[in-house]
Formats: C-alpha cells, sequence, structure tokens
C-alpha cells in the first residue's frame, strides 16, 4: 500500500537489494533480510512501502503491495495492538482480525506485511504470534511476510520463532553500498544539510563509512 510519506529516495535506490526482493516477492513466499545496523535497512523498507515513484516502476506492475511496520510502535507488544497496526497501515476504520482477512482476499495483489526490527518478536505475546502464522497460512501467495532484523540480535532459536523457519522461504543479508552507491549517498546528504563537499571529500567519507549511511 503506497501512501504519502516518501523517504525522499530515488526509485531506484539500492537496486541490488530491489532485485533480490522483488524477485522473491512475485512467488508470493515469505522470507527473511538480515543485515547490520546502521547500514540504511529501514529507510529502504520505508521507501518500497511508501515511494509513489517506486510503486509505480516495480510494485504496480508486479501486482505487489509492500507494507511497513515497524515492530517498536507496538508498545504494548500484544496482538490487540498489532490488530491495530495493521489496520492502520491497511486503513481500515473497523479493525478486526476478519475486516482484515477480507481486505487481503479482495486485493487483487499480493499484500507483504513488512516487520522491522523482527528481533522484537520475541517481546510480542503467543496470540500475536498465531495470528501472524494463521494470515500466512491461510491467504497462501495472497499474504507474506518480510522478516526484517539485525543479523547480530536475531536468533530463529527461540521458540515463540519456529514458525518463522517453516514459513520463510529464504533470507539473505542486506549488504553494505558499494562505492557508486556510498557516492551517492554522500552527495544525497550534501544536498539535505547544504554542504559543499569536493571531490577528494566525497571519496574519503566513501571510503571511512565502509558502505555505511549512519557512519556517513
Amino acid at each position: 500500500m503506497c501512501v504519502d510519506k516518501d523517504e525522499g529516495l530515488p526509485f531506484d535506490h539500492r537496486i541490488d537489494i530491489t532485485e533480490k526482493v522483488l524477485n522473491i516477492a512475485k512467488t508470493g513466499e515469505s522470507f527473511v533480510i538480515k543485515g547490520n545496523r546502521g547500514l540504511g535497512k529501514s529507510k529502504y523498507l520505508r521507501h518500497i512501502s511508501n515511494s509513489k515513484a517506486f510503486n509505480s516502476k516495480y510494485a504496480a506492475p508486479n501486482k505487489i503491495n509492500f507494507n511497513y511496520l515497524n515492530l517498536n510502535t507496538i508498545y504494548s507488544r500484544n496482538v490487540k495492538q498489532f490488530l491495530y497496526g495493521l489496520c492502520s497501515i491497511f486503513k481500515i476504520e473497523d479493525c478486526s482480525l476478519e475486516t482484515i482477512e477480507e481486505g487481503i482476499e479482495k486485493s487483487p495483489n499480493i499484500e507483504y506485511l513488512i516487520l522491522d526490527q523482527a528481533e522484537l518478536l520475541e517481546e510480542v505475546d503467543k496470540e500475536t504470534h498465531r495470528v501472524i502464522c494463521s494470515l500466512i497460512s491461510t491467504h497462501k501467495r495472497k499474504f507474506a511476510v518480510i522478516i526484517s532484523c539485525n543479523t547480530s540480535s536475531f536468533l530463529l532459536k527461540h521458540k515463540s520463532l519456529e514458525y518463522v523457519k517453516d514459513h520463510t522461504s529464504v533470507q539473505f543479508e542486506f549488504t553494505p553500498q558499494s562505492k557508486d552507491q556510498i557516492t551517492t549517498t554522500i552527495e544525497q546528504f550534501g544536498k539535505l544539510f547544504d554542504v559543499k563537499l569536493t571531490k577528494d571529500q566525497k571519496l574519503t567519507l566513501a571510503q571511512k563509512s565502509q558502505g555505511s549511511p549512519l557512519i556517513c
């Protein structure tokens, strides 16, 4: 679902990651994206969910809706808050599991729920896990999840996350940006903060950042 909250990124930002995401998403399968903190993973995932340009170029032609939910926003970690979060991104006023399921079935597209900060899944209640598992199983090829998490803190050994193994087809790493990509990011930062950088300064920042926008 594309909303009017753009991250300000070009539609083809991290096209290397987009190609991986689309190749899996076209199948309707759930999957895991892992990456170290500071690589711009959350910003990228908000981008593919919110950017009209990205939706027009990539998501819509493949009949995919990306819907972003940061688990940090579910402050009480219970199923009521989780359903409220789903209803908010799906723009459903009469919030209930039944209306959410009706919306999924009526959608002409595959509805992907991006669960960002997924390491927090260990803290949500059992009913929330049951709902996620039920939606994936009941609406196969119509509803799927993207589990987004920090590499070092997401452990599938946790008992409450056993269903993730059963319902995700693949996982891949959100890698650091290439030299060309991080240089483009530096130029975007320069425009955003009105900072004039020389070619040598951009090169130095690119080398020091090690492909991480946070360090940059």
